[in-house]
């Protein structure tokens, strides 16, 4: 029995050690699951930015590789509220695969759809996921109404979750922070020490790292040729969209489809995947088409850099307003016109009121050149045929007809109802007309000397065979 008791206790050692081996090998296998959830944009757009993201990533492999249809891009399938598809990231030698991009596409920012984003910010799917709006070049004019929708919308999705994921977002955030001071760090702080937010940053945090993509700036340049816009009104772009997103510490980059730029370190550093041996992307706000700020660098000091008299704190306080969309949201605050005004637009606005917002003050100084023409009065009558009018005419003659027989029969049927009670209109005449003789008396008048009775002449003049007035007899025996 002891013999055998030895011989079973190497066995089961074995049987131990493969398998700690074959977990531990599992466990490397198994790839983190990464979400990006795509907001805006319209299926083209969105199909471009899937596309910069894989396209980037085989521009940087070093050694031809074997084509294989497992690293054909897969196509985004948007036939249902949530657009869907999914992308491999590779290690910085592009050999092995580091993480699976699972990507979610939304074009439309009604709040319908927030119970579907919600469902995928699972508090285990939170610390994994990011959230990009894409904006388009095309029509910078709505850049920040655009942004204002998909942030509220944000809110509303997060607000919305229990309260598991609500801790998920709380400790999602301070891991963000702690990469912020991993980035920021220098020769004068370690990265122990963490530094202070600035004024204006992370003041309303969404609770997922947030990237902004302005897509297409190729049209930059048709912009300047084409529409009159000037340098002064790419800063003035720039500075406000630094601005209210420095609000939720997100990132902004400008892309086109020919050079997508800092795009995927953009998009990596956001899901914490380290995919490049350089480390986190470098800002660069001086290219006006290659304009890259990375999460967690700016400040109200940098912004106010690229061209005075911008009004950081006023639109930054009026933006934390808007963004809330409640009912019975208190206004705006005041927000006083750029000194600008002159070098973007020529004459200076009015001052705004307490109603402005920062859309509308957005607005002023970045127009849209070709605004919808308001709806004018049509020259041309629409006329009807004869036909077709005349016998619509004798429809209603016949209505109009018909109405007066029944008001006419109806007048009758009163008339009789009440006839027994009430006398005749010639009786009640002739009463009056004695009534009113009795008060008045009998009318008289002179003419030549002679007293003539009204009633009396009347009365002769409606008989014929009586002469006018009879003369007294032996009236004329004295002239004889």
């Amino acid at each position: 029995m002891a013999r055998s008791q030895s011989k079973s206790r190497p066995g089961s050692s074995e049987q131990d050690m493969w398998s700690t081996l074959l977990d531990k090998v599992a466990s490397g296998k198994r790839l983190p699951d990464k979400k990006l959830i795509v907001l805006g944009g319209s299926i083209d757009s969105q199909r471009d930015f899937v596309d910069s993201l894989a396209q980037q990533q085989q521009q940087k492999t070093t050694r031809p590789r074997k084509p294989d249809h497992k690293n054909a891009a897969p196509p985004l399938a948007t036939r249902f509220g949530l657009g869907y598809t999914y992308h491999n990231l590779l290690d910085t030698d592009h050999d092995d695969m580091v993480a699976r991009l699972s990507l979610y596409t939304l074009s439309t920012p009604d709040k319908q759809y927030a119970p579907l984003l919600a469902r995928l910010l699972t508090p285990q799917a939170i610390p994994n996921t990011a959230a990009v709006i894409l904006l388009d070049w095309a029509k910078p004019w709505h850049f920040i109404h655009t942004l204002r929708q998909w942030v509220r919308l944000l809110n509303l999705v997060t607000s919305s979750l229990d309260e598991p994921a609500q801790v998920a977002l709380q400790e999602n955030m301070a891991a963000s922070q702690q990469r912020r001071h991993r980035d920021t760090a220098t020769s004068m702080t370690d990265n122990h020490t963490p530094l202070p937010l600035g004024p204006g940053e992370h003041d309303d945090p969404l609770g997922l790292p947030l990237l902004v993509v302005c897509q297409n700036a190729q049209h930059i340049e048709s912009l300047e040729k084409e529409r009159g816009y000037r340098e002064a009104h790419f800063d003035y772009i720039l500075q406000f969209l630094r601005t209210v997103l420095l609000k939720h510490g997100a990132g902004l980059v400008y892309t086109m489809p020919a050079q997508p730029g800092s795009l995927q370190p953009l998009v990596h550093h956001a899901l914490d995947v380290n995919t490049s041996p350089d480390g986190p992307p470098k800002h660069n706000v001086v290219d006006r088409d290659r304009v890259l700020v990375p999460p967690g660098w700016d400040s109200w000091g940098k912004i106010r850099v690229l061209r005075e008299g911008f009004d950081v704190e006023g639109i930054s306080r009026a933006w934390g307003v808007e963004i809330q969309d409640l009912p019975s949201s208190p206004p705006s605050p005041t927000l006083p016109s750029t000194p600008d005004a002159q070098t973007l637009g020529g004459a200076e606005p009015s001052p705004p009121s307490d109603q402005d917002t920062t859309i509308s003050l957005y607005e002023q100084q970045i127009q849209n050149p070709h605004p919808p023409a308001p709806s004018q009065p049509k020259l041309e009558v629409e006329c009807t045929p004869d036909q077709t009018f005349l016998a619509a005419q004798a429809e209603s003659l016949d209505r109009y007809r018909a109405e007066d027989e029944a008001a006419k029969k109806a007048r009758e049927a009163r008339r009789v109802a009440n006839a027994p009670s009430t006398p005749s209109h010639s009786s009640a005449d002739d009463s009056g007309a004695r009534a009113m003789a009795e008060h008045v008396g009998p009318v008289q008048f002179n003419m030549g000397g002679i007293q003539y009775d009204a009633d009396e002449v009347l009365r002769r003049l409606k008989v014929s065979n009586l002469p006018f007035y009879r003369f007294p007899e032996n009236t004329f025996t004295d002239i004889r």
